[in-house]
């Protein structure tokens, strides 16, 4: 009898290398072992870059831009975001520290995609332009 390392009760072995109950219990095992370790990667990440290198790109990119909004000429950097001219935001998924960096590297590419907005411009943009799914509660 060993105790599976899942939920510590005490079954019989049937496999020599078995040390979870059941197959549920291995893999819930698995997944919350996998997030743990995720979650520790991607934090590390942030803040590595947040802390040193986000602010410093976010500032470039919002000089290259303008530093205002393109629709009613705010100038706050904290409520300033990047927005797609085009409307191909819902299919490119990206986190804006890659955004920012691709905007850096293709300046001129970049200003024919990408403007700058406050929020309420880009949500007055986005309701106008029936931009992504809005579903309103009734």
């Amino acid at each position: 009898m060993i105790t599976c390392s899942y939920c510590n009760k005490e079954f019989e072995k049937k496999k020599c290398n078995q040390k979870f109950c059941s197959r549920q219990h291995q893999i819930q095992f698995n997944n919350k072992k996998y997030r743990e370790n995720h979650r520790e990667k991607s934090n590390n990440y942030w803040q590595k870059y947040n802390a040193k290198e986000y602010p410093r790109l976010k500032n470039n990119v919002f000089n290259l831009f303008g530093n205002a909004c393109n629709s009613c000429g705010i100038n706050d950097p904290d409520i300033l975001c990047i927005d797609h001219i085009d409307h191909v935001g819902k299919n490119r998924k990206r986190i804006t520290y890659p955004l920012y960096r691709w905007i850096l590297n293709h300046p001129t590419e970049s200003k024919t995609k990408f403007q700058l907005l406050c929020r309420n411009c880009n949500w007055k943009k986005r309701i106008i332009n029936n931009e992504g799914i809005i579903k309103w509660k009734q």
